[in-house]
């Protein structure tokens, strides 16, 4: 970070820094020493987070041009060694259901926010009695 006046939150990292340190029993830095190894990791981070969105635009494309999964990749990388490792994405673990149907945890059940006989909306009891119909079973845990 270029030295300015007013850097108060170069002051703030190395404070607080120095109070970690003290909790784990390592020499605290002072503002110089923190302005010094922030100016080398925030390079560092730009570079990565550069890397990530580009790949990340690359298999959002595919998607959108519906690439067959086997194009797609899953990226490793650490710019330190460098390494960059890209793998076949495995298929998702699929689980039975009682009617011999299977389902994983990328499936979709869905259900249309259908309203009620007397034109209210759909109860969660009614949502969860709809997944439990499609499922064949009773729904024990419900996330959003």
């Amino acid at each position: 970070l270029p030295p300015r006046a007013g850097n108060g939150h170069v002051e703030f990292v190395a404070a607080a820094g120095g109070l970690r340190a003290l909790c784990y029993g390592v020499a605290p830095a002072d503002a110089a020493e923190t302005r010094r190894i922030a100016g080398r990791i925030i390079p560092a981070m730009i570079t990565t987070t550069a890397v990530v969105s580009a790949l990340s635009c690359v298999e959002t494309f595919k998607l959108l041009l519906r690439a067959p999964v086997r194009l797609h990749r899953n990226a490793f990388l650490n710019l330190a060694l460098p390494f960059f490792a890209f793998t076949e994405p495995a298929p998702a673990p699929s689980f039975p259901l009682p009617d011999g149907r299977t389902f994983t945890l990328w499936d979709r059940i869905v259900v249309g926010g259908r309203a009620g006989e007397d034109g209210t909306a759909t109860s969660l009891r009614d949502l969860l009695d709809a997944v439990g119909d499609h499922a064949g079973g009773e729904v024990a845990t419900l996330s959003h």
